[in-house]
């Protein structure tokens, strides 16, 4: 991929530590003060490991931690005991995390987390009429989410990618940061880097996954005003 960072972001964090799972996301502290508690949403595609039957929660997890975090430090009359809590009413943004082999999954779900069992798929893909997958905006329909602002994406779905990001801008929900793994390099490549400059994403980041030789491209994009460009 020859698409390079071209935002720098001050305080860029990793969340979710050495997981697979984890990803580098633009500013997390700041999403507390700058969006309302109801109105946090973030979604989370697929499982972090391709070659585990397990399950790698590593950055919704550590999400939640950073934003509690955020918000004990800007909510000075809030007590430790109530901004680490993880019950329904103190959650700092609500977190989705869809794959569908979560159906087999015994394992013990985080709290603070809903998952569901499909995964993400194009519109070219709809007319395989495949049960465990879903388009995003059939997503954003089913779980009544339609209208609402994604906070942050994040996409490791090995190779759906490059099929379902028009449907990143075209849902109706522009997600603020996207966070994605890039599998391969296919034709369309330049096309989703081209799309995504043109509805005012930046790339903060960018790197090789070093567990698989490089093969993969893990990039994040953040999502500015029209007025940074101008």
């Amino acid at each position: 991929h020859n698409w390079q960072v071209n935002f720098d972001c001050i305080s860029e964090r990793n969340v979710g530590g050495s997981s697979e799972g984890s990803k580098w996301m633009c500013d997390p502290h700041r999403i507390p003060s700058v969006t309302k508690r109801e109105d946090c949403l973030v979604y989370s595609f697929g499982r972090g490991s391709p070659n585990s039957r397990s399950f790698d929660f590593a950055f919704e997890v550590g999400l939640l931690e950073e934003l509690n975090a955020a918000e004990a430090e800007t909510s000075q009359s809030q007590s430790q005991s109530q901004s680490s809590s993880h019950s329904k009413s103190q959650l700092p943004c609500e977190i989705h995390v869809f794959d569908h082999r979560l159906e087999d999954f015994g394992g013990e779900i985080p709290r603070g987390i809903q998952t569901h069992n499909w995964s993400l798929e194009g519109r070219e893909d709809a007319q395989y009429a495949r049960k465990e997958f879903m388009t995003l905006k059939e997503i954003l329909h089913h779980l009544g989410h339609e209208g609402r602002e994604l906070e942050v994406v994040r996409i490791d779905c090995d190779g759906c990618e490059w099929h379902t990001y028009p449907e990143w801008i075209s849902s109706g929900v522009r997600p603020r940061q996207i966070l994605v793994s890039l599998h391969g390099t296919p034709r369309n490549e330049d096309e989703l880097f081209e799309t995504m400059e043109r509805n005012n994403y930046v790339i903060f980041h960018r790197e090789a996954d070093r567990r698989y030789g490089g093969m993969w491209q893990e990039y994040g994009f953040l999502r500015l005003e029209p007025s940074f460009f101008s």
